[in-house]
């Protein structure tokens, strides 16, 4: 890490915390660039918050004193609180909300709340700018109950 680049990465978040909340916890401390711009929060893969978020600190100084507040609390929630890098924010926002299932960019949809009545070639006809791997059969699969009947949701 350069001695322009403070980073700490905060880990075990509520998931409804805010740049606000965050910015309390660290109450006193400079954050570069103000809670606006300086508090970058990461996602799962499915877009919703991850619980962790990243920290620009103005000083090596602020760096060490937000370390001390390792599993100090926000809500009922202890925190985690560690020196972070550069790459690492750099990857972990560049990622947010995707997941890749392999090195062949290939996803999975899972559709929910479909009339129980579509059919295959219905839920292609949605799909219609997005290829499908392999013919409409192979690729969609409708969800059925243990009696044989749609629930409402495919996997495409």
């Amino acid at each position: 890490m350069s001695d322009d680049q403070h980073l700490i990465k905060l880990a075990g978040l509520p998931f409804s915390a805010t740049t606000d909340d965050v910015a309390r916890f660290l109450a006193g401390l400079d954050i570069k660039g103000g809670r606006h711009n300086g508090i970058h929060f990461t996602k799962d893969k499915y877009g919703r918050p991850s619980g962790e978020c990243y920290v620009e600190m103005m000083s090596a100084q602020d760096l060490s004193a937000a370390q001390a507040k390792d599993h100090e609390y926000i809500g009922n929630r202890w925190v985690s609180v560690q020196a972070s890098t550069l790459e690492n924010m750099e990857r972990d926002l560049a990622r947010d909300g995707q997941e890749e299932l392999d090195n062949s960019g290939e996803f999975i949809v899972k559709v929910r709340g479909l009339p129980w009545s579509a059919s295959s070639a219905d839920i292609a006809a949605f799909f219609h700018d997005c290829p499908l791997l392999v013919d409409t059969n192979d690729s969609i699969h409708i969800m059925k109950n243990s009696e044989g009947q749609p629930t409402g949701i495919a996997i495409v």
